[in-house]
């Protein structure tokens, strides 16, 4: 957090806070501005994909101030706004919160950017996707205009003191490399994660330290509803890539470019969604195995086998004497379309359902809580 407070305190017109969802952009830079609120006035705007379907929607809550004139040309809204805003700050600095800015409309981004401009406000900005911003708010930060602070995920120390922090008491370490190693260190998924264990049961206190029980560990439905909430949103082309290498584990970056297109892999990659490895041939995979789990629970059997006929297809049409799974790292691709087939058609006499599919470190899928949550109040400490 002292990077984004020093960003607020010395750039030259305000800030954009970056970085994937879950890694407490809101609440870093909502507890930044508060630091400064003796002598400044802080005026937030949010923006959602609802509100980015009417014109001025993430502004609408300050335009209904305005005499109804103003509202029939945007300079007349930039002017209202200037005069408005001059009145409510009286003097002081005035920040422009504006959370999520990449779903402001673009009658909204023009004015918020123009205010910027006219000195009128310093603007602060989150934003998980910098290349869904508008053409006018994205100027401001490659003129330096807006100073960029990326929150990278937790590295495994941070995350040990996050747990330990949240849950009031020491964690082992095997409890926090397999926790770490699920979310990719995403503060939320940690969090949720850690919680949904303790409420199974799988996640329990022994001798004062938290430790990880035997056997299955099972987190639950919240934490899988909200990442499949955050991947409803992508746009087909980027959900494909998303399934196909969930389902394979990793690809080949050639052999996906030829499956996908490659500005859509390079997107994914800029947000942080999909990690290149460094390696001869270099390959692709979902960055977070947590998202991968919940992608591959959630494609329809029948759009994997096309997807492993595609991939087949494309094999051996350069390898003929090598069968598709050769390229794989595992067999996962094959044991998830086996497992789908026995739950469609399972064996002659079997009463049994098929087993649930296991999740990394042992992780598996939902299961009703047992167990009260343990206490939750970590502060996110920033590098």
């Amino acid at each position: 957090m002292s990077e984004i407070t020093r960003a607020l305190a010395e750039s030259t017109g305000g800030l954009l806070v970056t970085g994937i969802s879950g890694t407490g952009k809101t609440f870093l830079t909502t507890h930044a501005l508060k630091q400064f609120r003796e002598d400044s006035l802080v005026v937030t705007l949010r923006c959602s994909a609802a509100m980015s379907q009417s014109p001025y929607g993430a502004l609408n809550m300050l335009l209904g101030e305005l005499e109804p004139g103003y509202l029939n040309h945007p300079v007349l809204v930039l002017s209202g706004l200037m005069r408005l805003l001059r009145e409510r700050a009286q003097g002081r600095t005035l920040y422009l919160f504006v959370d999520n800015a990449g779903e402001a409309d673009e009658l909204t981004a023009v004015t918020i950017a123009q205010l910027a401009r006219n000195r009128a406000v310093r603007l602060v900005l989150t934003c998980a996707d910098p290349l869904r911003l508008s053409a006018e708010i994205s100027g401001l930060c490659d003129g330096g205009f807006l100073t960029r602070v990326n929150l990278e995920p937790l590295t495994f120390r941070e995350a040990v003191e996050w747990l330990e922090e949240g849950l009031n008491a020491k964690v082992s370490h095997s409890a926090v490399e397999a926790l770490w190693t699920a979310s990719d260190g995403n503060p939320h998924y940690l969090k949720m994660l850690a919680m949904e264990l303790a409420d199974s049961g799988s996640l329990e206190m022994r001798d004062g330290v938290w430790v990880l029980t035997s056997g299955r560990h099972v987190h639950g439905r919240a934490i899988t509803d909200l990442i499949a909430t955050r991947l409803g949103r992508m746009g087909d082309a980027e959900r494909r890539i998303l399934e196909i290498l969930s389902l394979a584990e990793t690809l080949p970056l050639d052999t996906l470019l030829k499956l996908v297109d490659a500005n859509d892999v390079d997107a994914l990659e800029e947000r942080g969604v999909l990690a290149v490895e460094d390696s001869l041939p270099r390959r692709v995979r979902i960055q977070s195995q947590l998202v991968a789990d919940v992608v591959r629970e959630n494609v329809p059997p029948g759009r994997s086998s096309d997807f492993a006929s595609s991939l087949s297809r494309r094999r051996s049409s350069q390898f003929p004497s090598r069968p598709w799974s050769c390229h794989l790292r595992s067999g996962l691709w094959t044991a998830v379309l086996s497992s789908r087939r026995n739950r469609r058609y399972p064996p002659r006499g079997s009463r049994t359902a098929a087993p649930t599919p296991r999740w990394p470190c042992g992780l598996s899928g939902p299961s009703p809580a047992t167990k009260a949550s343990p206490p939750w109040s970590p502060k996110r400490r920033r590098r």
